[in-house]
């Protein structure tokens, strides 16, 4: 069984919301929504998450430079966005889904995802990175 199948597999059958894989190893995984498991991820595993597969259950551009940023090399989103798909294409970074969503909205179903248009404009990875990073962390509040 391959990173990715373990990380689909786990994604699946228990309650968790991201999950990374390497070497047929969970390196990190959470129950906790949004982008916040991400960039915990990041901060307690760092350069390590490199050469990982990751499952999350959705999967927009930000989550999408995150995977870029650190290193992600295949990926299972349960939904994933069109502009997620157009950046994991840019990077050659192979992905599976569930279902494919225009845009991933906030938790209302009200507008974008606040993350999604902290992201819009930005197509670097190391940006995309300090700029949810500081959101997350309030160095860069925005209204969520």
């Amino acid at each position: 069984m391959s990173d990715i199948d373990i990380a689909v597999s786990l994604l699946q059958s228990k309650e968790i919301s991201i999950i990374f894989i390497k070497n047929k190893k969970v390196l990190y995984k959470s129950t906790d929504h949004g982008i916040r498991p991400f960039i915990d991820a990041i901060t307690n595993c760092g350069s390590v998450l490199n050469g990982s597969a990751v499952a999350d259950r959705i999967v927009g551009k930000a989550s999408a430079l995150l995977c870029i940023y650190t290193g992600v090399i295949h990926l299972y989103g349960s939904i994933i966005s069109s502009d997620a798909m157009i950046i994991l294409d840019q990077y050659k970074i192979p992905y599976i889904y569930g279902n494919v969503v225009k845009k991933i909205t906030n938790r209302s179903g009200t507008d974008l995802c606040p993350f999604e248009k902290a992201v819009q404009s930005i197509n670097n990875p190391e940006n995309a990175y300090r700029v949810i990073n500081g959101i997350i962390n309030g160095s860069n509040p925005i209204n969520i």
